[in-house]
């Protein structure tokens, strides 16, 4: 049976099952100058929450022996000053609340006071000390549940509407019961709960939603909050609690900087050339990078607004500054309080939101690397924290996707493109033959089916492996650098490159540049950057105007001119979007929904034109358009004057007219690809055996107007043939994209149709038998795994908002399917070690394994156990005599990417194999 937690959040089974006997970690530890984080657990391992307490607790008073104070101790243990303040703290309540609740569970299996006392203290005459923790527990019991309903009462006077669902219970610092307690009273005394909202979840492909609550005062209706949904607001916001509800404590909004220590350089003198750019004094401790070059962050000012940007060091600060702001706004304009309410400022209001008042993902500082440790120590003797709150810190860039989409590659000559795509499909064939290989049949039939969903998903978004050495870098300015020249310490000094970014008009907006990492500004500003790059301001504005301020771009390596480039065009040069259309006042502004609806028009307008040949001037005219658009919701423009005169409606008609003559909307393979269609809901019903087709039924559900539910889908995801979707220009690249889709669509087929063949495993009682202890240990192991929802949705929750969030900041995502979708991906994981959604996934002893293998268990449980468990265990697990061997067509694979300058780490990450396996191949080339 599953165990349940109690109200004080403690494992009350863990407990007792350990019976006083914890487990010691085996190896070495910090004391012994061990860096922590070595081994599983950080501090120690057991099966208890409370032994991790006092794992803790004595290496503290180990390191206090030895000498060190806290300040060594908690840079000892990777933590900061406070964090490790805030732990000791925490743990006594910890303590605490495990003697009330291990008093209260013995009470209540008959034991006495005095037996009590020798089960916790060994010592019976402790007694009285027992006596005194039942009845603590009953006062902290009430105490909890009365602070906790006062502390949501407070915030309801704040905020209309508070969402109580699942997860806000850590966000508050109480355990799920409690909160659920709290508000069943509160609904008794007239407040509402509604309990009809969701929010999208990230992660894999889905549709899926997870269902939240919301608490209003009982005058609010559920109208009003489907009306004013935008108003609801976690709760918690303004109150947390660090000892499970006994006490609450207001949320203070991080530290700020005075004004009168920012410089704004405004666009007459030069701060247009460096918009976004954030720069630092070195030495100043409160506005400190730690280990750093350059970070995007957020700094308080007066405790009313910020500065976002991208932060780094200069020598160039003003006397009396100990910050620069770089702004295009012109001379004039006030820092932060304008009396016109129309009017502009440099600086940002914070949101009402002492939580996030900065309304951006801000990484704690235990999570940084290079940034943490930002601590400064006042005349005083007391510990401040860095005004600086790192949103992205230097080394994060690397990690965006390395794949091309079709938005830069079908504007290639269609050879490369073919090339690309050849690639691509080549590695998905070999990964179907290994999962075929696989001999384990449930195993097989879920990564059949994982891969067949994934090359669907690769016929509708046509990505491309990306080049050789492409890497995706953040900009930062370099005033004196060269138009055509290039800081980057990542690649080879003299080699040229190029660079794309997202969203991608035409070659127009590919700069072609020399790395030159011998530049004295850009060596001394940015130094070996991890995942940066310095170009002109120039080059900037080529890239449809991008800013300073977090912008990304892909750097490719382009030693052979394989990838087309284009000078800009003379009247994109000194193209300004805030100065050509500002917006006026009482204009509405357009709403991040129809930003991004009118993003992909003139997105798809571009590449339907390109394909279809357009002139020069034309694509000028749409990529101004393009750019007005990007910039629109977040600088307030007036969009609509400049589809006026730029003409857009023009240019779709003459170039979006499809086949069956209808005009507007994308009209090419490329574009229509991954525009909406509406099919009538349907529910799955399972896969053809004979053709591998995935089975589908209407359900004839019908809304309240009579008509008949409809959900959307893809154009190319309900195709089944992808040359339906070619324009009528029939043009070369559409073609060569329609190959490949059609490759994609087949490969997933034959995967269905292997998975239907497949038979289950079958289930041996005898086995069953034998391997009992196995068994059961692998129904343990499922439970803590499970353990790990309630988490898992406060982490959903938290990752919706910082999602948005960011991509109001860094549009160019919107569009970039990879990028965005592995924005969520690290947001969610970031989240879940904000709220400790750990999954502890399944991993197989080796005679667990056996008894998979003999059939002890039934293949329905053999899935829940593999949707939970670490699939590269797995599948080395299903293929344990398996060695590594490259075929004859997967050696020709290696020959071809070794000879377009593929590295031999990229070929092993894309082919799935070692290092050593590639380098063997390149030895016989020799």
């Amino acid at each position: 049976m599953e165990r349940e937690w109690d109200d004080n959040d403690i494992l009350m089974d863990d407990i007792f099952d350990a019976e006083d006997e914890f487990l010691e970690h085996v190896g070495r530890s910090v004391l012994d100058g061990a860096p922590i984080g070595s081994g599983r657990y950080r501090y120690g391992s057991g099966d208890s929450a409370y032994q991790h307490v006092k794992n803790f607790q004595t290496t503290v008073r180990s390191l206090r022996k030895k000498g060190m104070n806290d300040t060594e101790i908690a840079k000892h243990l990777q933590m900061s000053t406070s964090e490790f303040r805030s732990k000791i703290s925490q743990n006594k309540e910890q303590i605490k609340a495990y003697e009330v609740a291990m008093a209260k569970k013995l009470k209540e299996k008959g034991m006495s006071n005095v037996a009590i006392a020798m089960r916790l203290y060994k010592d019976p005459k402790k007694e009285s000390t027992v006596r005194n923790l039942l009845n603590e527990g009953k006062r902290r019991q009430d105490k909890i549940f009365e602070n906790t309903e006062n502390a949501l009462k407070e915030e309801l006077e704040k905020h209309r509407m508070l969402d109580v669902g699942p997860g806000i219970e850590l966000n508050l610092g109480v355990s799920e019961t409690r909160l659920k307690n709290v508000l069943t009273q509160m609904e008794k005394e007239g407040y509402t709960v509604h309990r009809k909202f969701a929010v999208d979840q990230y992660g894999k492909a889905t549709n899926q939603k997870t269902t939240i609550k919301v608490l209003t005062k009982d005058d609010v209706t559920t109208k009003e909050v489907y009306d004013h949904m935008d108003e609801i607001v976690p709760a918690g916001m303004d109150h947390f609690s660090d000892d499970g509800g006994y006490s609450y404590k207001e949320r203070k909004p991080p530290e700020s900087v005075s004004s009168d220590r920012v410089f704004v350089r405004y666009a007459e003198d030069g701060g247009a050339d460096k918009d976004g750019v954030i720069e630092l004094r070195r030495g100043v401790p409160d506005i400190s990078l730690g280990n750093a070059n350059y970070a995007q962050v957020r700094i308080g000012v007066d405790d009313t607004h910020y500065i976002k940007g991208m932060a780094m060091y200069s020598d160039d600060i003003p006397k009396g500054y100990d910050i620069v702001v770089n702004s295009n706004r012109h001379v004039g304009t006030p820092l932060k309080d304008n009396p016109d309410p129309n009017g502009k400022t440099v600086l940002k209001k914070m949101k009402d939101d002492p939580a996030n008042p900065f309304g951006a993902n801000i990484q704690p500082d235990e999570k940084l690397i290079l940034g943490r440790n930002r601590e400064w120590t006042d005349a005083d003797g007391v510990v401040h924290e860095s005004c600086v709150r790192i949103v992205n810190e230097e080394g994060k860039w690397n990690d965006w996707s390395k794949n091309i989409s079709a938005q830069m590659l079908s504007k290639q000559p269609p050879a490369l493109a073919k090339r690309q795509l050849d690639l691509t499909y080549a590695s998905k064939r070999e990964q179907l033959n290994d999962i075929l290989s696989l001999t384990n049949p449930t195993v097989k039939k879920k990564l059949l089916m994982d891969f067949a969903d994934g090359c669907d998903s690769d016929a509708v978004h046509l990505k491309a492996y990306g080049f050789p050495g492409q890497a995706g870098k953040v900009i930062l300015p370099i005033t004196d650098m060269p138009a055509n020249q290039i800081y980057a310490p990542s690649y080879q000094n003299g080699s040229e490159v190029v660079l794309v970014r997202y969203p991608h008009a035409s070659i127009t907006e590919i700069p072609s540049l020399t790395v030159n990492n011998n530049h004295p500004t850009a060596k001394k500003t940015l130094g070996q950057a991890i995942d940066a790059v310095g170009i002109s301001p120039k080059t900037a504005q080529q890239l449809s105007g991008a800013d300073f301020d977090g912008d990304t771009v892909y750097v490719i390596p382009n030693p052979h001119g394989d990838i087309r480039h284009k000078k800009q065009y003379e009247d994109l040069k000194d193209f300004d979007t805030k100065e050509q259309y500002p917006g006026y006042p009482g204009m509405k502004v357009i709403s991040h929904a129809h930003q991004q609806k009118q993003m992909g028009v003139v997105t798809n307008l571009i590449t339907d034109m390109t394909i279809a040949g357009a002139t020069d001037k034309e694509l000028v005219r749409a990529i101004k358009h393009s750019m007005v658009i990007i910039d629109s919701e977040k600088h307030k423009l007036d969009w609509k004057r400049s589809e006026q005169e730029n003409d857009i409606r023009g240019l779709i008609e003459k170039y979006q007219v499809k086949a069956d003559g209808s005009v507007g909307g994308a009209s090419t393979l490329i574009s229509r690809a991954k525009s909406k269609t509406y099919i009538n809901q349907r529910r799955y019903k399972g896969i053809d055996p004979i053709t591998g087709e995935k089975i589908y039924e209407e359900t004839g559900k019908k809304n309240w107007q009579g008509k008949v539910v409809q959900e959307t889908s893809t154009q190319m995801a309900d195709t089944k043939d992808a040359r339906t979707l070619i324009s009528k220009h029939n043009s070369q690249i559409e073609r060569i994209y329609a190959k490949y889709a059609n490759q994609m669509k087949e490969l997933a087929l034959e995967a269905r149709r292997e998975y239907a063949k497949t038979p289950n495993l079958k289930y041996d009682p005898e086995a069953r038998k034998i391997y009992s202890k196995e068994v059961d240990s692998l129904n343990t192991k499922l439970i803590i795994a499970k353990k790990n929802a309630p988490l898992e949705r406060q982490a959903l929750i938290l990752a919706n908002v910082a999602v948005k969030q960011y991509l109001y900041d860094n549009p160019q995502l919107k569009n970039d399917h990879g990028a965005l979708k592995k924005l969520k991906g690290r947001t969610l994981n970031e989240k879940r070690q904000v709220t400790g959604a750990v999954k502890q996934r399944v991993k197989f002893t080796d005679r667990e394994w056996e008894a998979v293998q003999a059939g002890a268990v039934h293949d329905s449980f053999l899935k829940d156990l593999l949707r939970n468990a670490d699939s590269k265990q797995v599948k080395q697990l299903s293929m344990p005599h398996q060695k590594q061997t490259i075929s004859p067509a997967r050696k020709g694979r290696i020959e071809q990417m070794l000879s377009l300058g593929y590295t031999q780490a990229d070929i092993a990450g894309m082919m799935d194999i070692s290092v050593s396996a590639v380098q063997e191949v390149a030895k016989e080339l020799r």
